[in-house]
């Protein structure tokens, strides 16, 4: 009994630890948009706010690496999430690029319809192009990191398949950043530090659920043929 006490008792500190210090560690490494979006006016530095917003996807990659290590049974936090961040300049740094490209024309062109009668029929096209692609980029950063073989556009064509077949999925998720972010537009920035990495943990784990497709196709494919014999 003992035992099963203390072995809880460190599942309970580990989880704390790995969330709350990739909380304090996607905080740092994303600092330039925080602050930009909490102390600037927007209507002048988003400019700065669309060169930000792609660190984003090193700062991800990073964090989903520290929940993957955690559920194989790693407890090392800092030292996963800055070797998984350099890596994730190179394998998400693209994704995060493409995201913020595709946010930044849906919001242009909301702003542009808005009050337009094309306007009130394009919203709901823009809303749910825009929700499709956050919700494909979550999916494929936890893709990139699980099948490191998929090339960048095969990933992407997954990723926008698993977010569309699994829906449901990536509602929660993304319901989960807006209720996050509206927090923060209220002035909690307490919760900038201190949710940032449970919300993230759920997102971690609804788009390793959405992959399920994914597995099943790679499970199913034949194996590479093996290389001819050298009779040379």
């Amino acid at each position: 009994m003992k035992k099963g006490f203390a072995d809880t008792f460190v599942t309970i500190t580990s989880l704390a630890y790995l969330l709350l210090g990739v909380s304090c560690l996607t905080t740092a490494a994303t600092a330039p948009i925080w602050l930009i979006l909490l102390a600037t006016d927007l209507s002048q530095t988003w400019p700065a706010l669309l060169l930000a917003a792609p660190l984003a996807g090193p700062a991800t990659y990073a964090a989903f690496a520290c929940f993957a290590d955690h559920t194989d049974g790693g407890l090392k936090v800092v030292s996963v999430y800055l070797r998984a961040w350099r890596e994730g300049v190179r394998r998400a740094g693209p994704l995060g690029l493409a995201v913020t490209a595709l946010v930044a024309v849906v919001v242009v062109d909301v702003i542009g319809l808005a009050g337009s009668p094309a306007g009130a029929l394009a919203a709901p096209v823009l809303a749910m192009t825009g929700a499709c692609g956050l919700a494909s980029f979550f999916i494929a950063v936890a893709a990139a990191q699980e099948f490191a073989a998929l090339r960048r556009l095969a990933l992407i064509k997954a990723s926008l398949y698993c977010a569309i077949r699994h829906g449901g999925w990536s509602l929660i998720s993304l319901a989960a950043l807006a209720l996050w972010v509206a927090f923060l537009s209220r002035g909690a920035i307490w919760s900038l530090a201190a949710v940032l990495g449970p919300v993230l943990y759920l997102v971690w784990a609804n788009s390793r659920h959405s992959l399920t497709p994914v597995r099943a196709t790679i499970a199913l494919a034949p194996p590479p043929p093996a290389p001819k014999p050298d009779l040379n």
